[in-house]
């Protein structure tokens, strides 16, 4: 009898993880995880080198930033902007001045479009910037 039962809930458990969902959005209080984005040269002026934007509901957003920089030399400098088509794209918050991971907080007013998002991208001087991981 007790077989019987232990391979009822076995299958039943099996059956339902089946159908979870392989990449559901975290709950409130999570981190969404919306992947990571590789650096690349623009042309830019200054701060030539940026990642292809990701897109944020607002609210508070995660970066991580991956560089193989020494920190020897000239200054780095990150910039989390907002890109715009259209219009000039526009800086969030205040520069950061070295790798690692950094939360924005209450950035909903940068969310807009016909999408009810921001588009979200860092931009930086360090030409040994490699990525950037990015959370929502």
């Amino acid at each position: 009898m007790k077989l019987r039962k232990w391979i009822a809930v076995s299958s039943a458990t099996a059956a339902l993880s089946l159908f979870a969902a392989p990449h559901a959005q975290a709950g409130p209080g999570e981190w969404d995880d919306l992947g990571y984005r590789h650096f690349y040269d623009d042309g830019a002026d200054y701060y030539p080198y940026r990642t292809s934007a990701v897109k944020s509901g607002g609210g508070n957003f995660k970066v991580c930033i991956n560089t193989a920089s020494t920190g020897d030399g000239p200054q780095d400098i990150y910039i989390l902007e907002e890109d715009d088509p259209g219009y000039p794209d526009t800086p969030v918050g205040e520069y950061l001045y070295e790798p690692g991971c950094w939360v924005f907080r209450n950035i909903g007013s940068f969310v807009d479009g016909s999408n009810h998002r921001a588009e979200f991208y860092i931009r930086t001087n360090d030409p040994s910037a490699m990525s950037v991981h990015y959370y929502d």
